[in-house]
């Protein structure tokens, strides 16, 4: 009889580490680009978070270098959205996605027309709210510096 329980106990073990391997699934990466991402260097699509269920949010930098926001839908829909009021020319628009709450919401930053940095939420109904932090002005952006490279002999 103990034979018996003590075979019945490694089947047992068998059947649930079987089962348990089993459920366990092996990562996968999916490759995607937002439909109108450039595909130049400094271009394309960033995925900037992810949560529950597989919406993934971040930003892409179109053909012309303006900034533009996105969320992928686990059923692999994308919706591309502009804040309004952002800037149209390079290094302008939708610049950084900062994270987004369990209801879709969106927060981030985008750069406009005077090179000016301003906050956003985009609600889970794609309305936008705008705002600067109060006391403070937006945060105008420098121009980089131009580098100069010396070659040494």
């Amino acid at each position: 009889m103990r034979s018996f329980r003590i075979l019945a106990l490694i089947l047992f073990a068998c059947v649930v580490s079987a089962q348990w391997m089993q459920a366990e699934k092996e990562p996968t990466f999916t490759k995607f680009n937002a439909p109108h991402a450039g595909r130049g260097a400094g271009q394309g699509t960033f995925p900037w978070g992810i949560i529950q269920g597989q919406w993934i949010m971040g930003y892409y930098i179109d053909a012309e270098s303006v900034y533009h926001g996105f969320l992928r839908a686990p059923d692999g829909t994308i919706t591309e959205f502009d804040v309004p009021g952002q800037g149209t020319q390079p290094g302008q628009g939708t610049v950084e996605v900062f994270g987004m709450t369990p209801q879709k919401e969106i927060v981030g930053t985008y750069l406009d027309a005077n090179n000016l940095y301003h906050g956003f939420l985009r609600t889970s109904h794609g309305e936008f709210i705008s705002f600067d932090c109060p006391g403070q002005a937006p945060v105008p952006i420098r121009a980089p510096q131009p580098r100069r490279w010396a070659l040494q002999a």
